[in-house]
């Protein structure tokens, strides 16, 4: 529907509140590098897939304005009341004056696109604004609605109506906070205005986006002291205590609880059967191979030939034995797969880091190199995944040995 509007000069940067439909005149300076710096703030791109799609306003380029397509006119006067008109000054570089047209109903909308909150805040105000000549009552519906952050978890879902008199210029809604005091990145929801009485809605700010803001230290605030001292002090924090902390935060993220249960589970497999296995190689031993009639505590029964007398069929039910639990065991690995813990884990840690990059001011963005943020995305971050999997592992393995030491004392 026409060219989107982005918060500095990254393609990624989106201001989705904001755009500026196809065939108007916008208002800004040119940067020099392919970028207009709007004159209410944000950037728009002069080219869209190599093609461009900014011009400077000339004598040309306004008669072919006025040789629009018929629908293209009918489409525009449809959005003429609420659209923004933006004229430009034929300089070299783009600059105008902005202006906003609109009939005799009033416009209720946000007060600015984006508002931020601490998340260990009680609540966050939201305020509206209300244009116009501001005679009689005007009403809109309001609406929270999910986007990075979840209702329930780091914020309250809230929904009703703001009520302007007469005479009143702005409202206030308010949203409780959630805080599970754990480390987040920078998570957002969004509150969406509609069904207004007697007013109209603003053409772009009828939706704002809440960014919270999380000021516990990745893993947790528990190394605070050391974090004071800078890059020496992070290196001194101790290994192990760090990975405990990390273990602690991955086990509260999104999706990782139940899928280290279920691998924690998958592994112990791999140990019943070895415990199967050398029951039964004591079993040969003592029962199928004895020269008499011996008997064994077998799996915790004591037992003899199983089938009495014929030790042939005693054998063919042992192989049956060996047999069907190597299909749980293949079973389990796949189900390890299908459930994929790293792979969770790894998009968590990436994810995380993309959202705490992208909300950085132009200037912190500035500081970080482009090389250094690829290889934390694509190898510092399976590294840190890797980590809490050796872990689980490690939980595999001690179960493991826990089964022989069982084994070996009660033989």
């Amino acid at each position: 529907p026409g060219l989107t509007v982005h918060f500095s000069k990254n393609v990624m940067d989106l201001d989705e509140t904001r755009m500026a439909p196809w065939g108007i005149l916008i208002c800004g300076r040119s940067t020099g590098d392919g970028w207009v710096r709007l004159e209410q703030g944000g950037y728009v791109p002069c080219e869209v897939g190599g093609v461009q799609v900014l011009f400077k306003q000339t004598e040309e380029t306004r008669k072919g304005r006025q040789r629009l397509s018929a629908v293209q006119q009918a489409r525009q006067d449809a959005m003429r009341k609420k659209s923004i008109r933006v004229v430009s000054e034929p300089e070299d570089n783009l600059a105008s004056r902005m202006s906003i047209r609109t009939n005799d109903v009033d416009i209720v909308q946000f007060g600015t696109p984006i508002f931020y909150i601490e998340q260990d805040a009680e609540h966050i105000e939201i305020s509206l604004m209300r244009l116009g000549k501001q005679k009689g009552q005007a009403e809109v519906f309001f609406q929270t609605q999910d986007a990075s952050a979840k209702a329930g978890m780091q914020y309250e879902p809230t929904a009703g109506s703001a009520v302007f008199e007469d005479g009143q210029s702005e409202a206030l809604i308010y949203v409780k906070m959630v805080d599970d005091g754990k480390w987040n990145p920078t998570l957002e929801f969004k509150v969406k205005l509609t069904d207004p009485k007697n007013c109209e809605l603003g053409l772009y700010l009828h939706t704002c986006r809440v960014k919270l803001i999380n000021n516990i230290a990745f893993p947790s605030n528990r190394f605070t002291e050391y974090l004071a001292n800078g890059r020496h002090g992070i290196e001194e924090i101790p290994k192990a205590a760090l990975l405990l902390e990390f273990m602690k935060m991955m086990w509260k993220a999104p999706g990782v609880k139940w899928r280290t249960i279920t691998t924690l589970l998958m592994d112990q497999v791999d140990n019943l059967y070895l415990y199967f296995v050398l029951s039964v190689n004591v079993y040969y031993a003592d029962v199928l191979f004895h020269k008499g009639e011996g008997h064994t505590n077998f799996l915790g029964f004591s037992v003899g030939l199983l089938v009495p007398g014929d030790r042939d069929d005693t054998a063919k039910i042992l192989g049956i034995m060996y047999f069907l639990p190597i299909l749980a065991i293949y079973a389990c690995a796949y189900l390890k797969i299908k459930v994929n813990l790293r792979g969770e884990i790894r998009v968590f840690l990436r994810t995380s880091l993309f959202r705490k990059y992208l909300n950085y001011d132009e200037d912190s963005r500035s500081r970080v190199r482009v090389p250094d943020m690829e290889v934390a995305l694509m190898q510092e971050s399976t590294d840190v995944a890797d980590g809490f999997i050796k872990v689980v592992d490690l939980m595999g393995i001690l179960g493991q040995l826990l089964v022989l030491i069982m084994f070996t004392l009660k033989k």
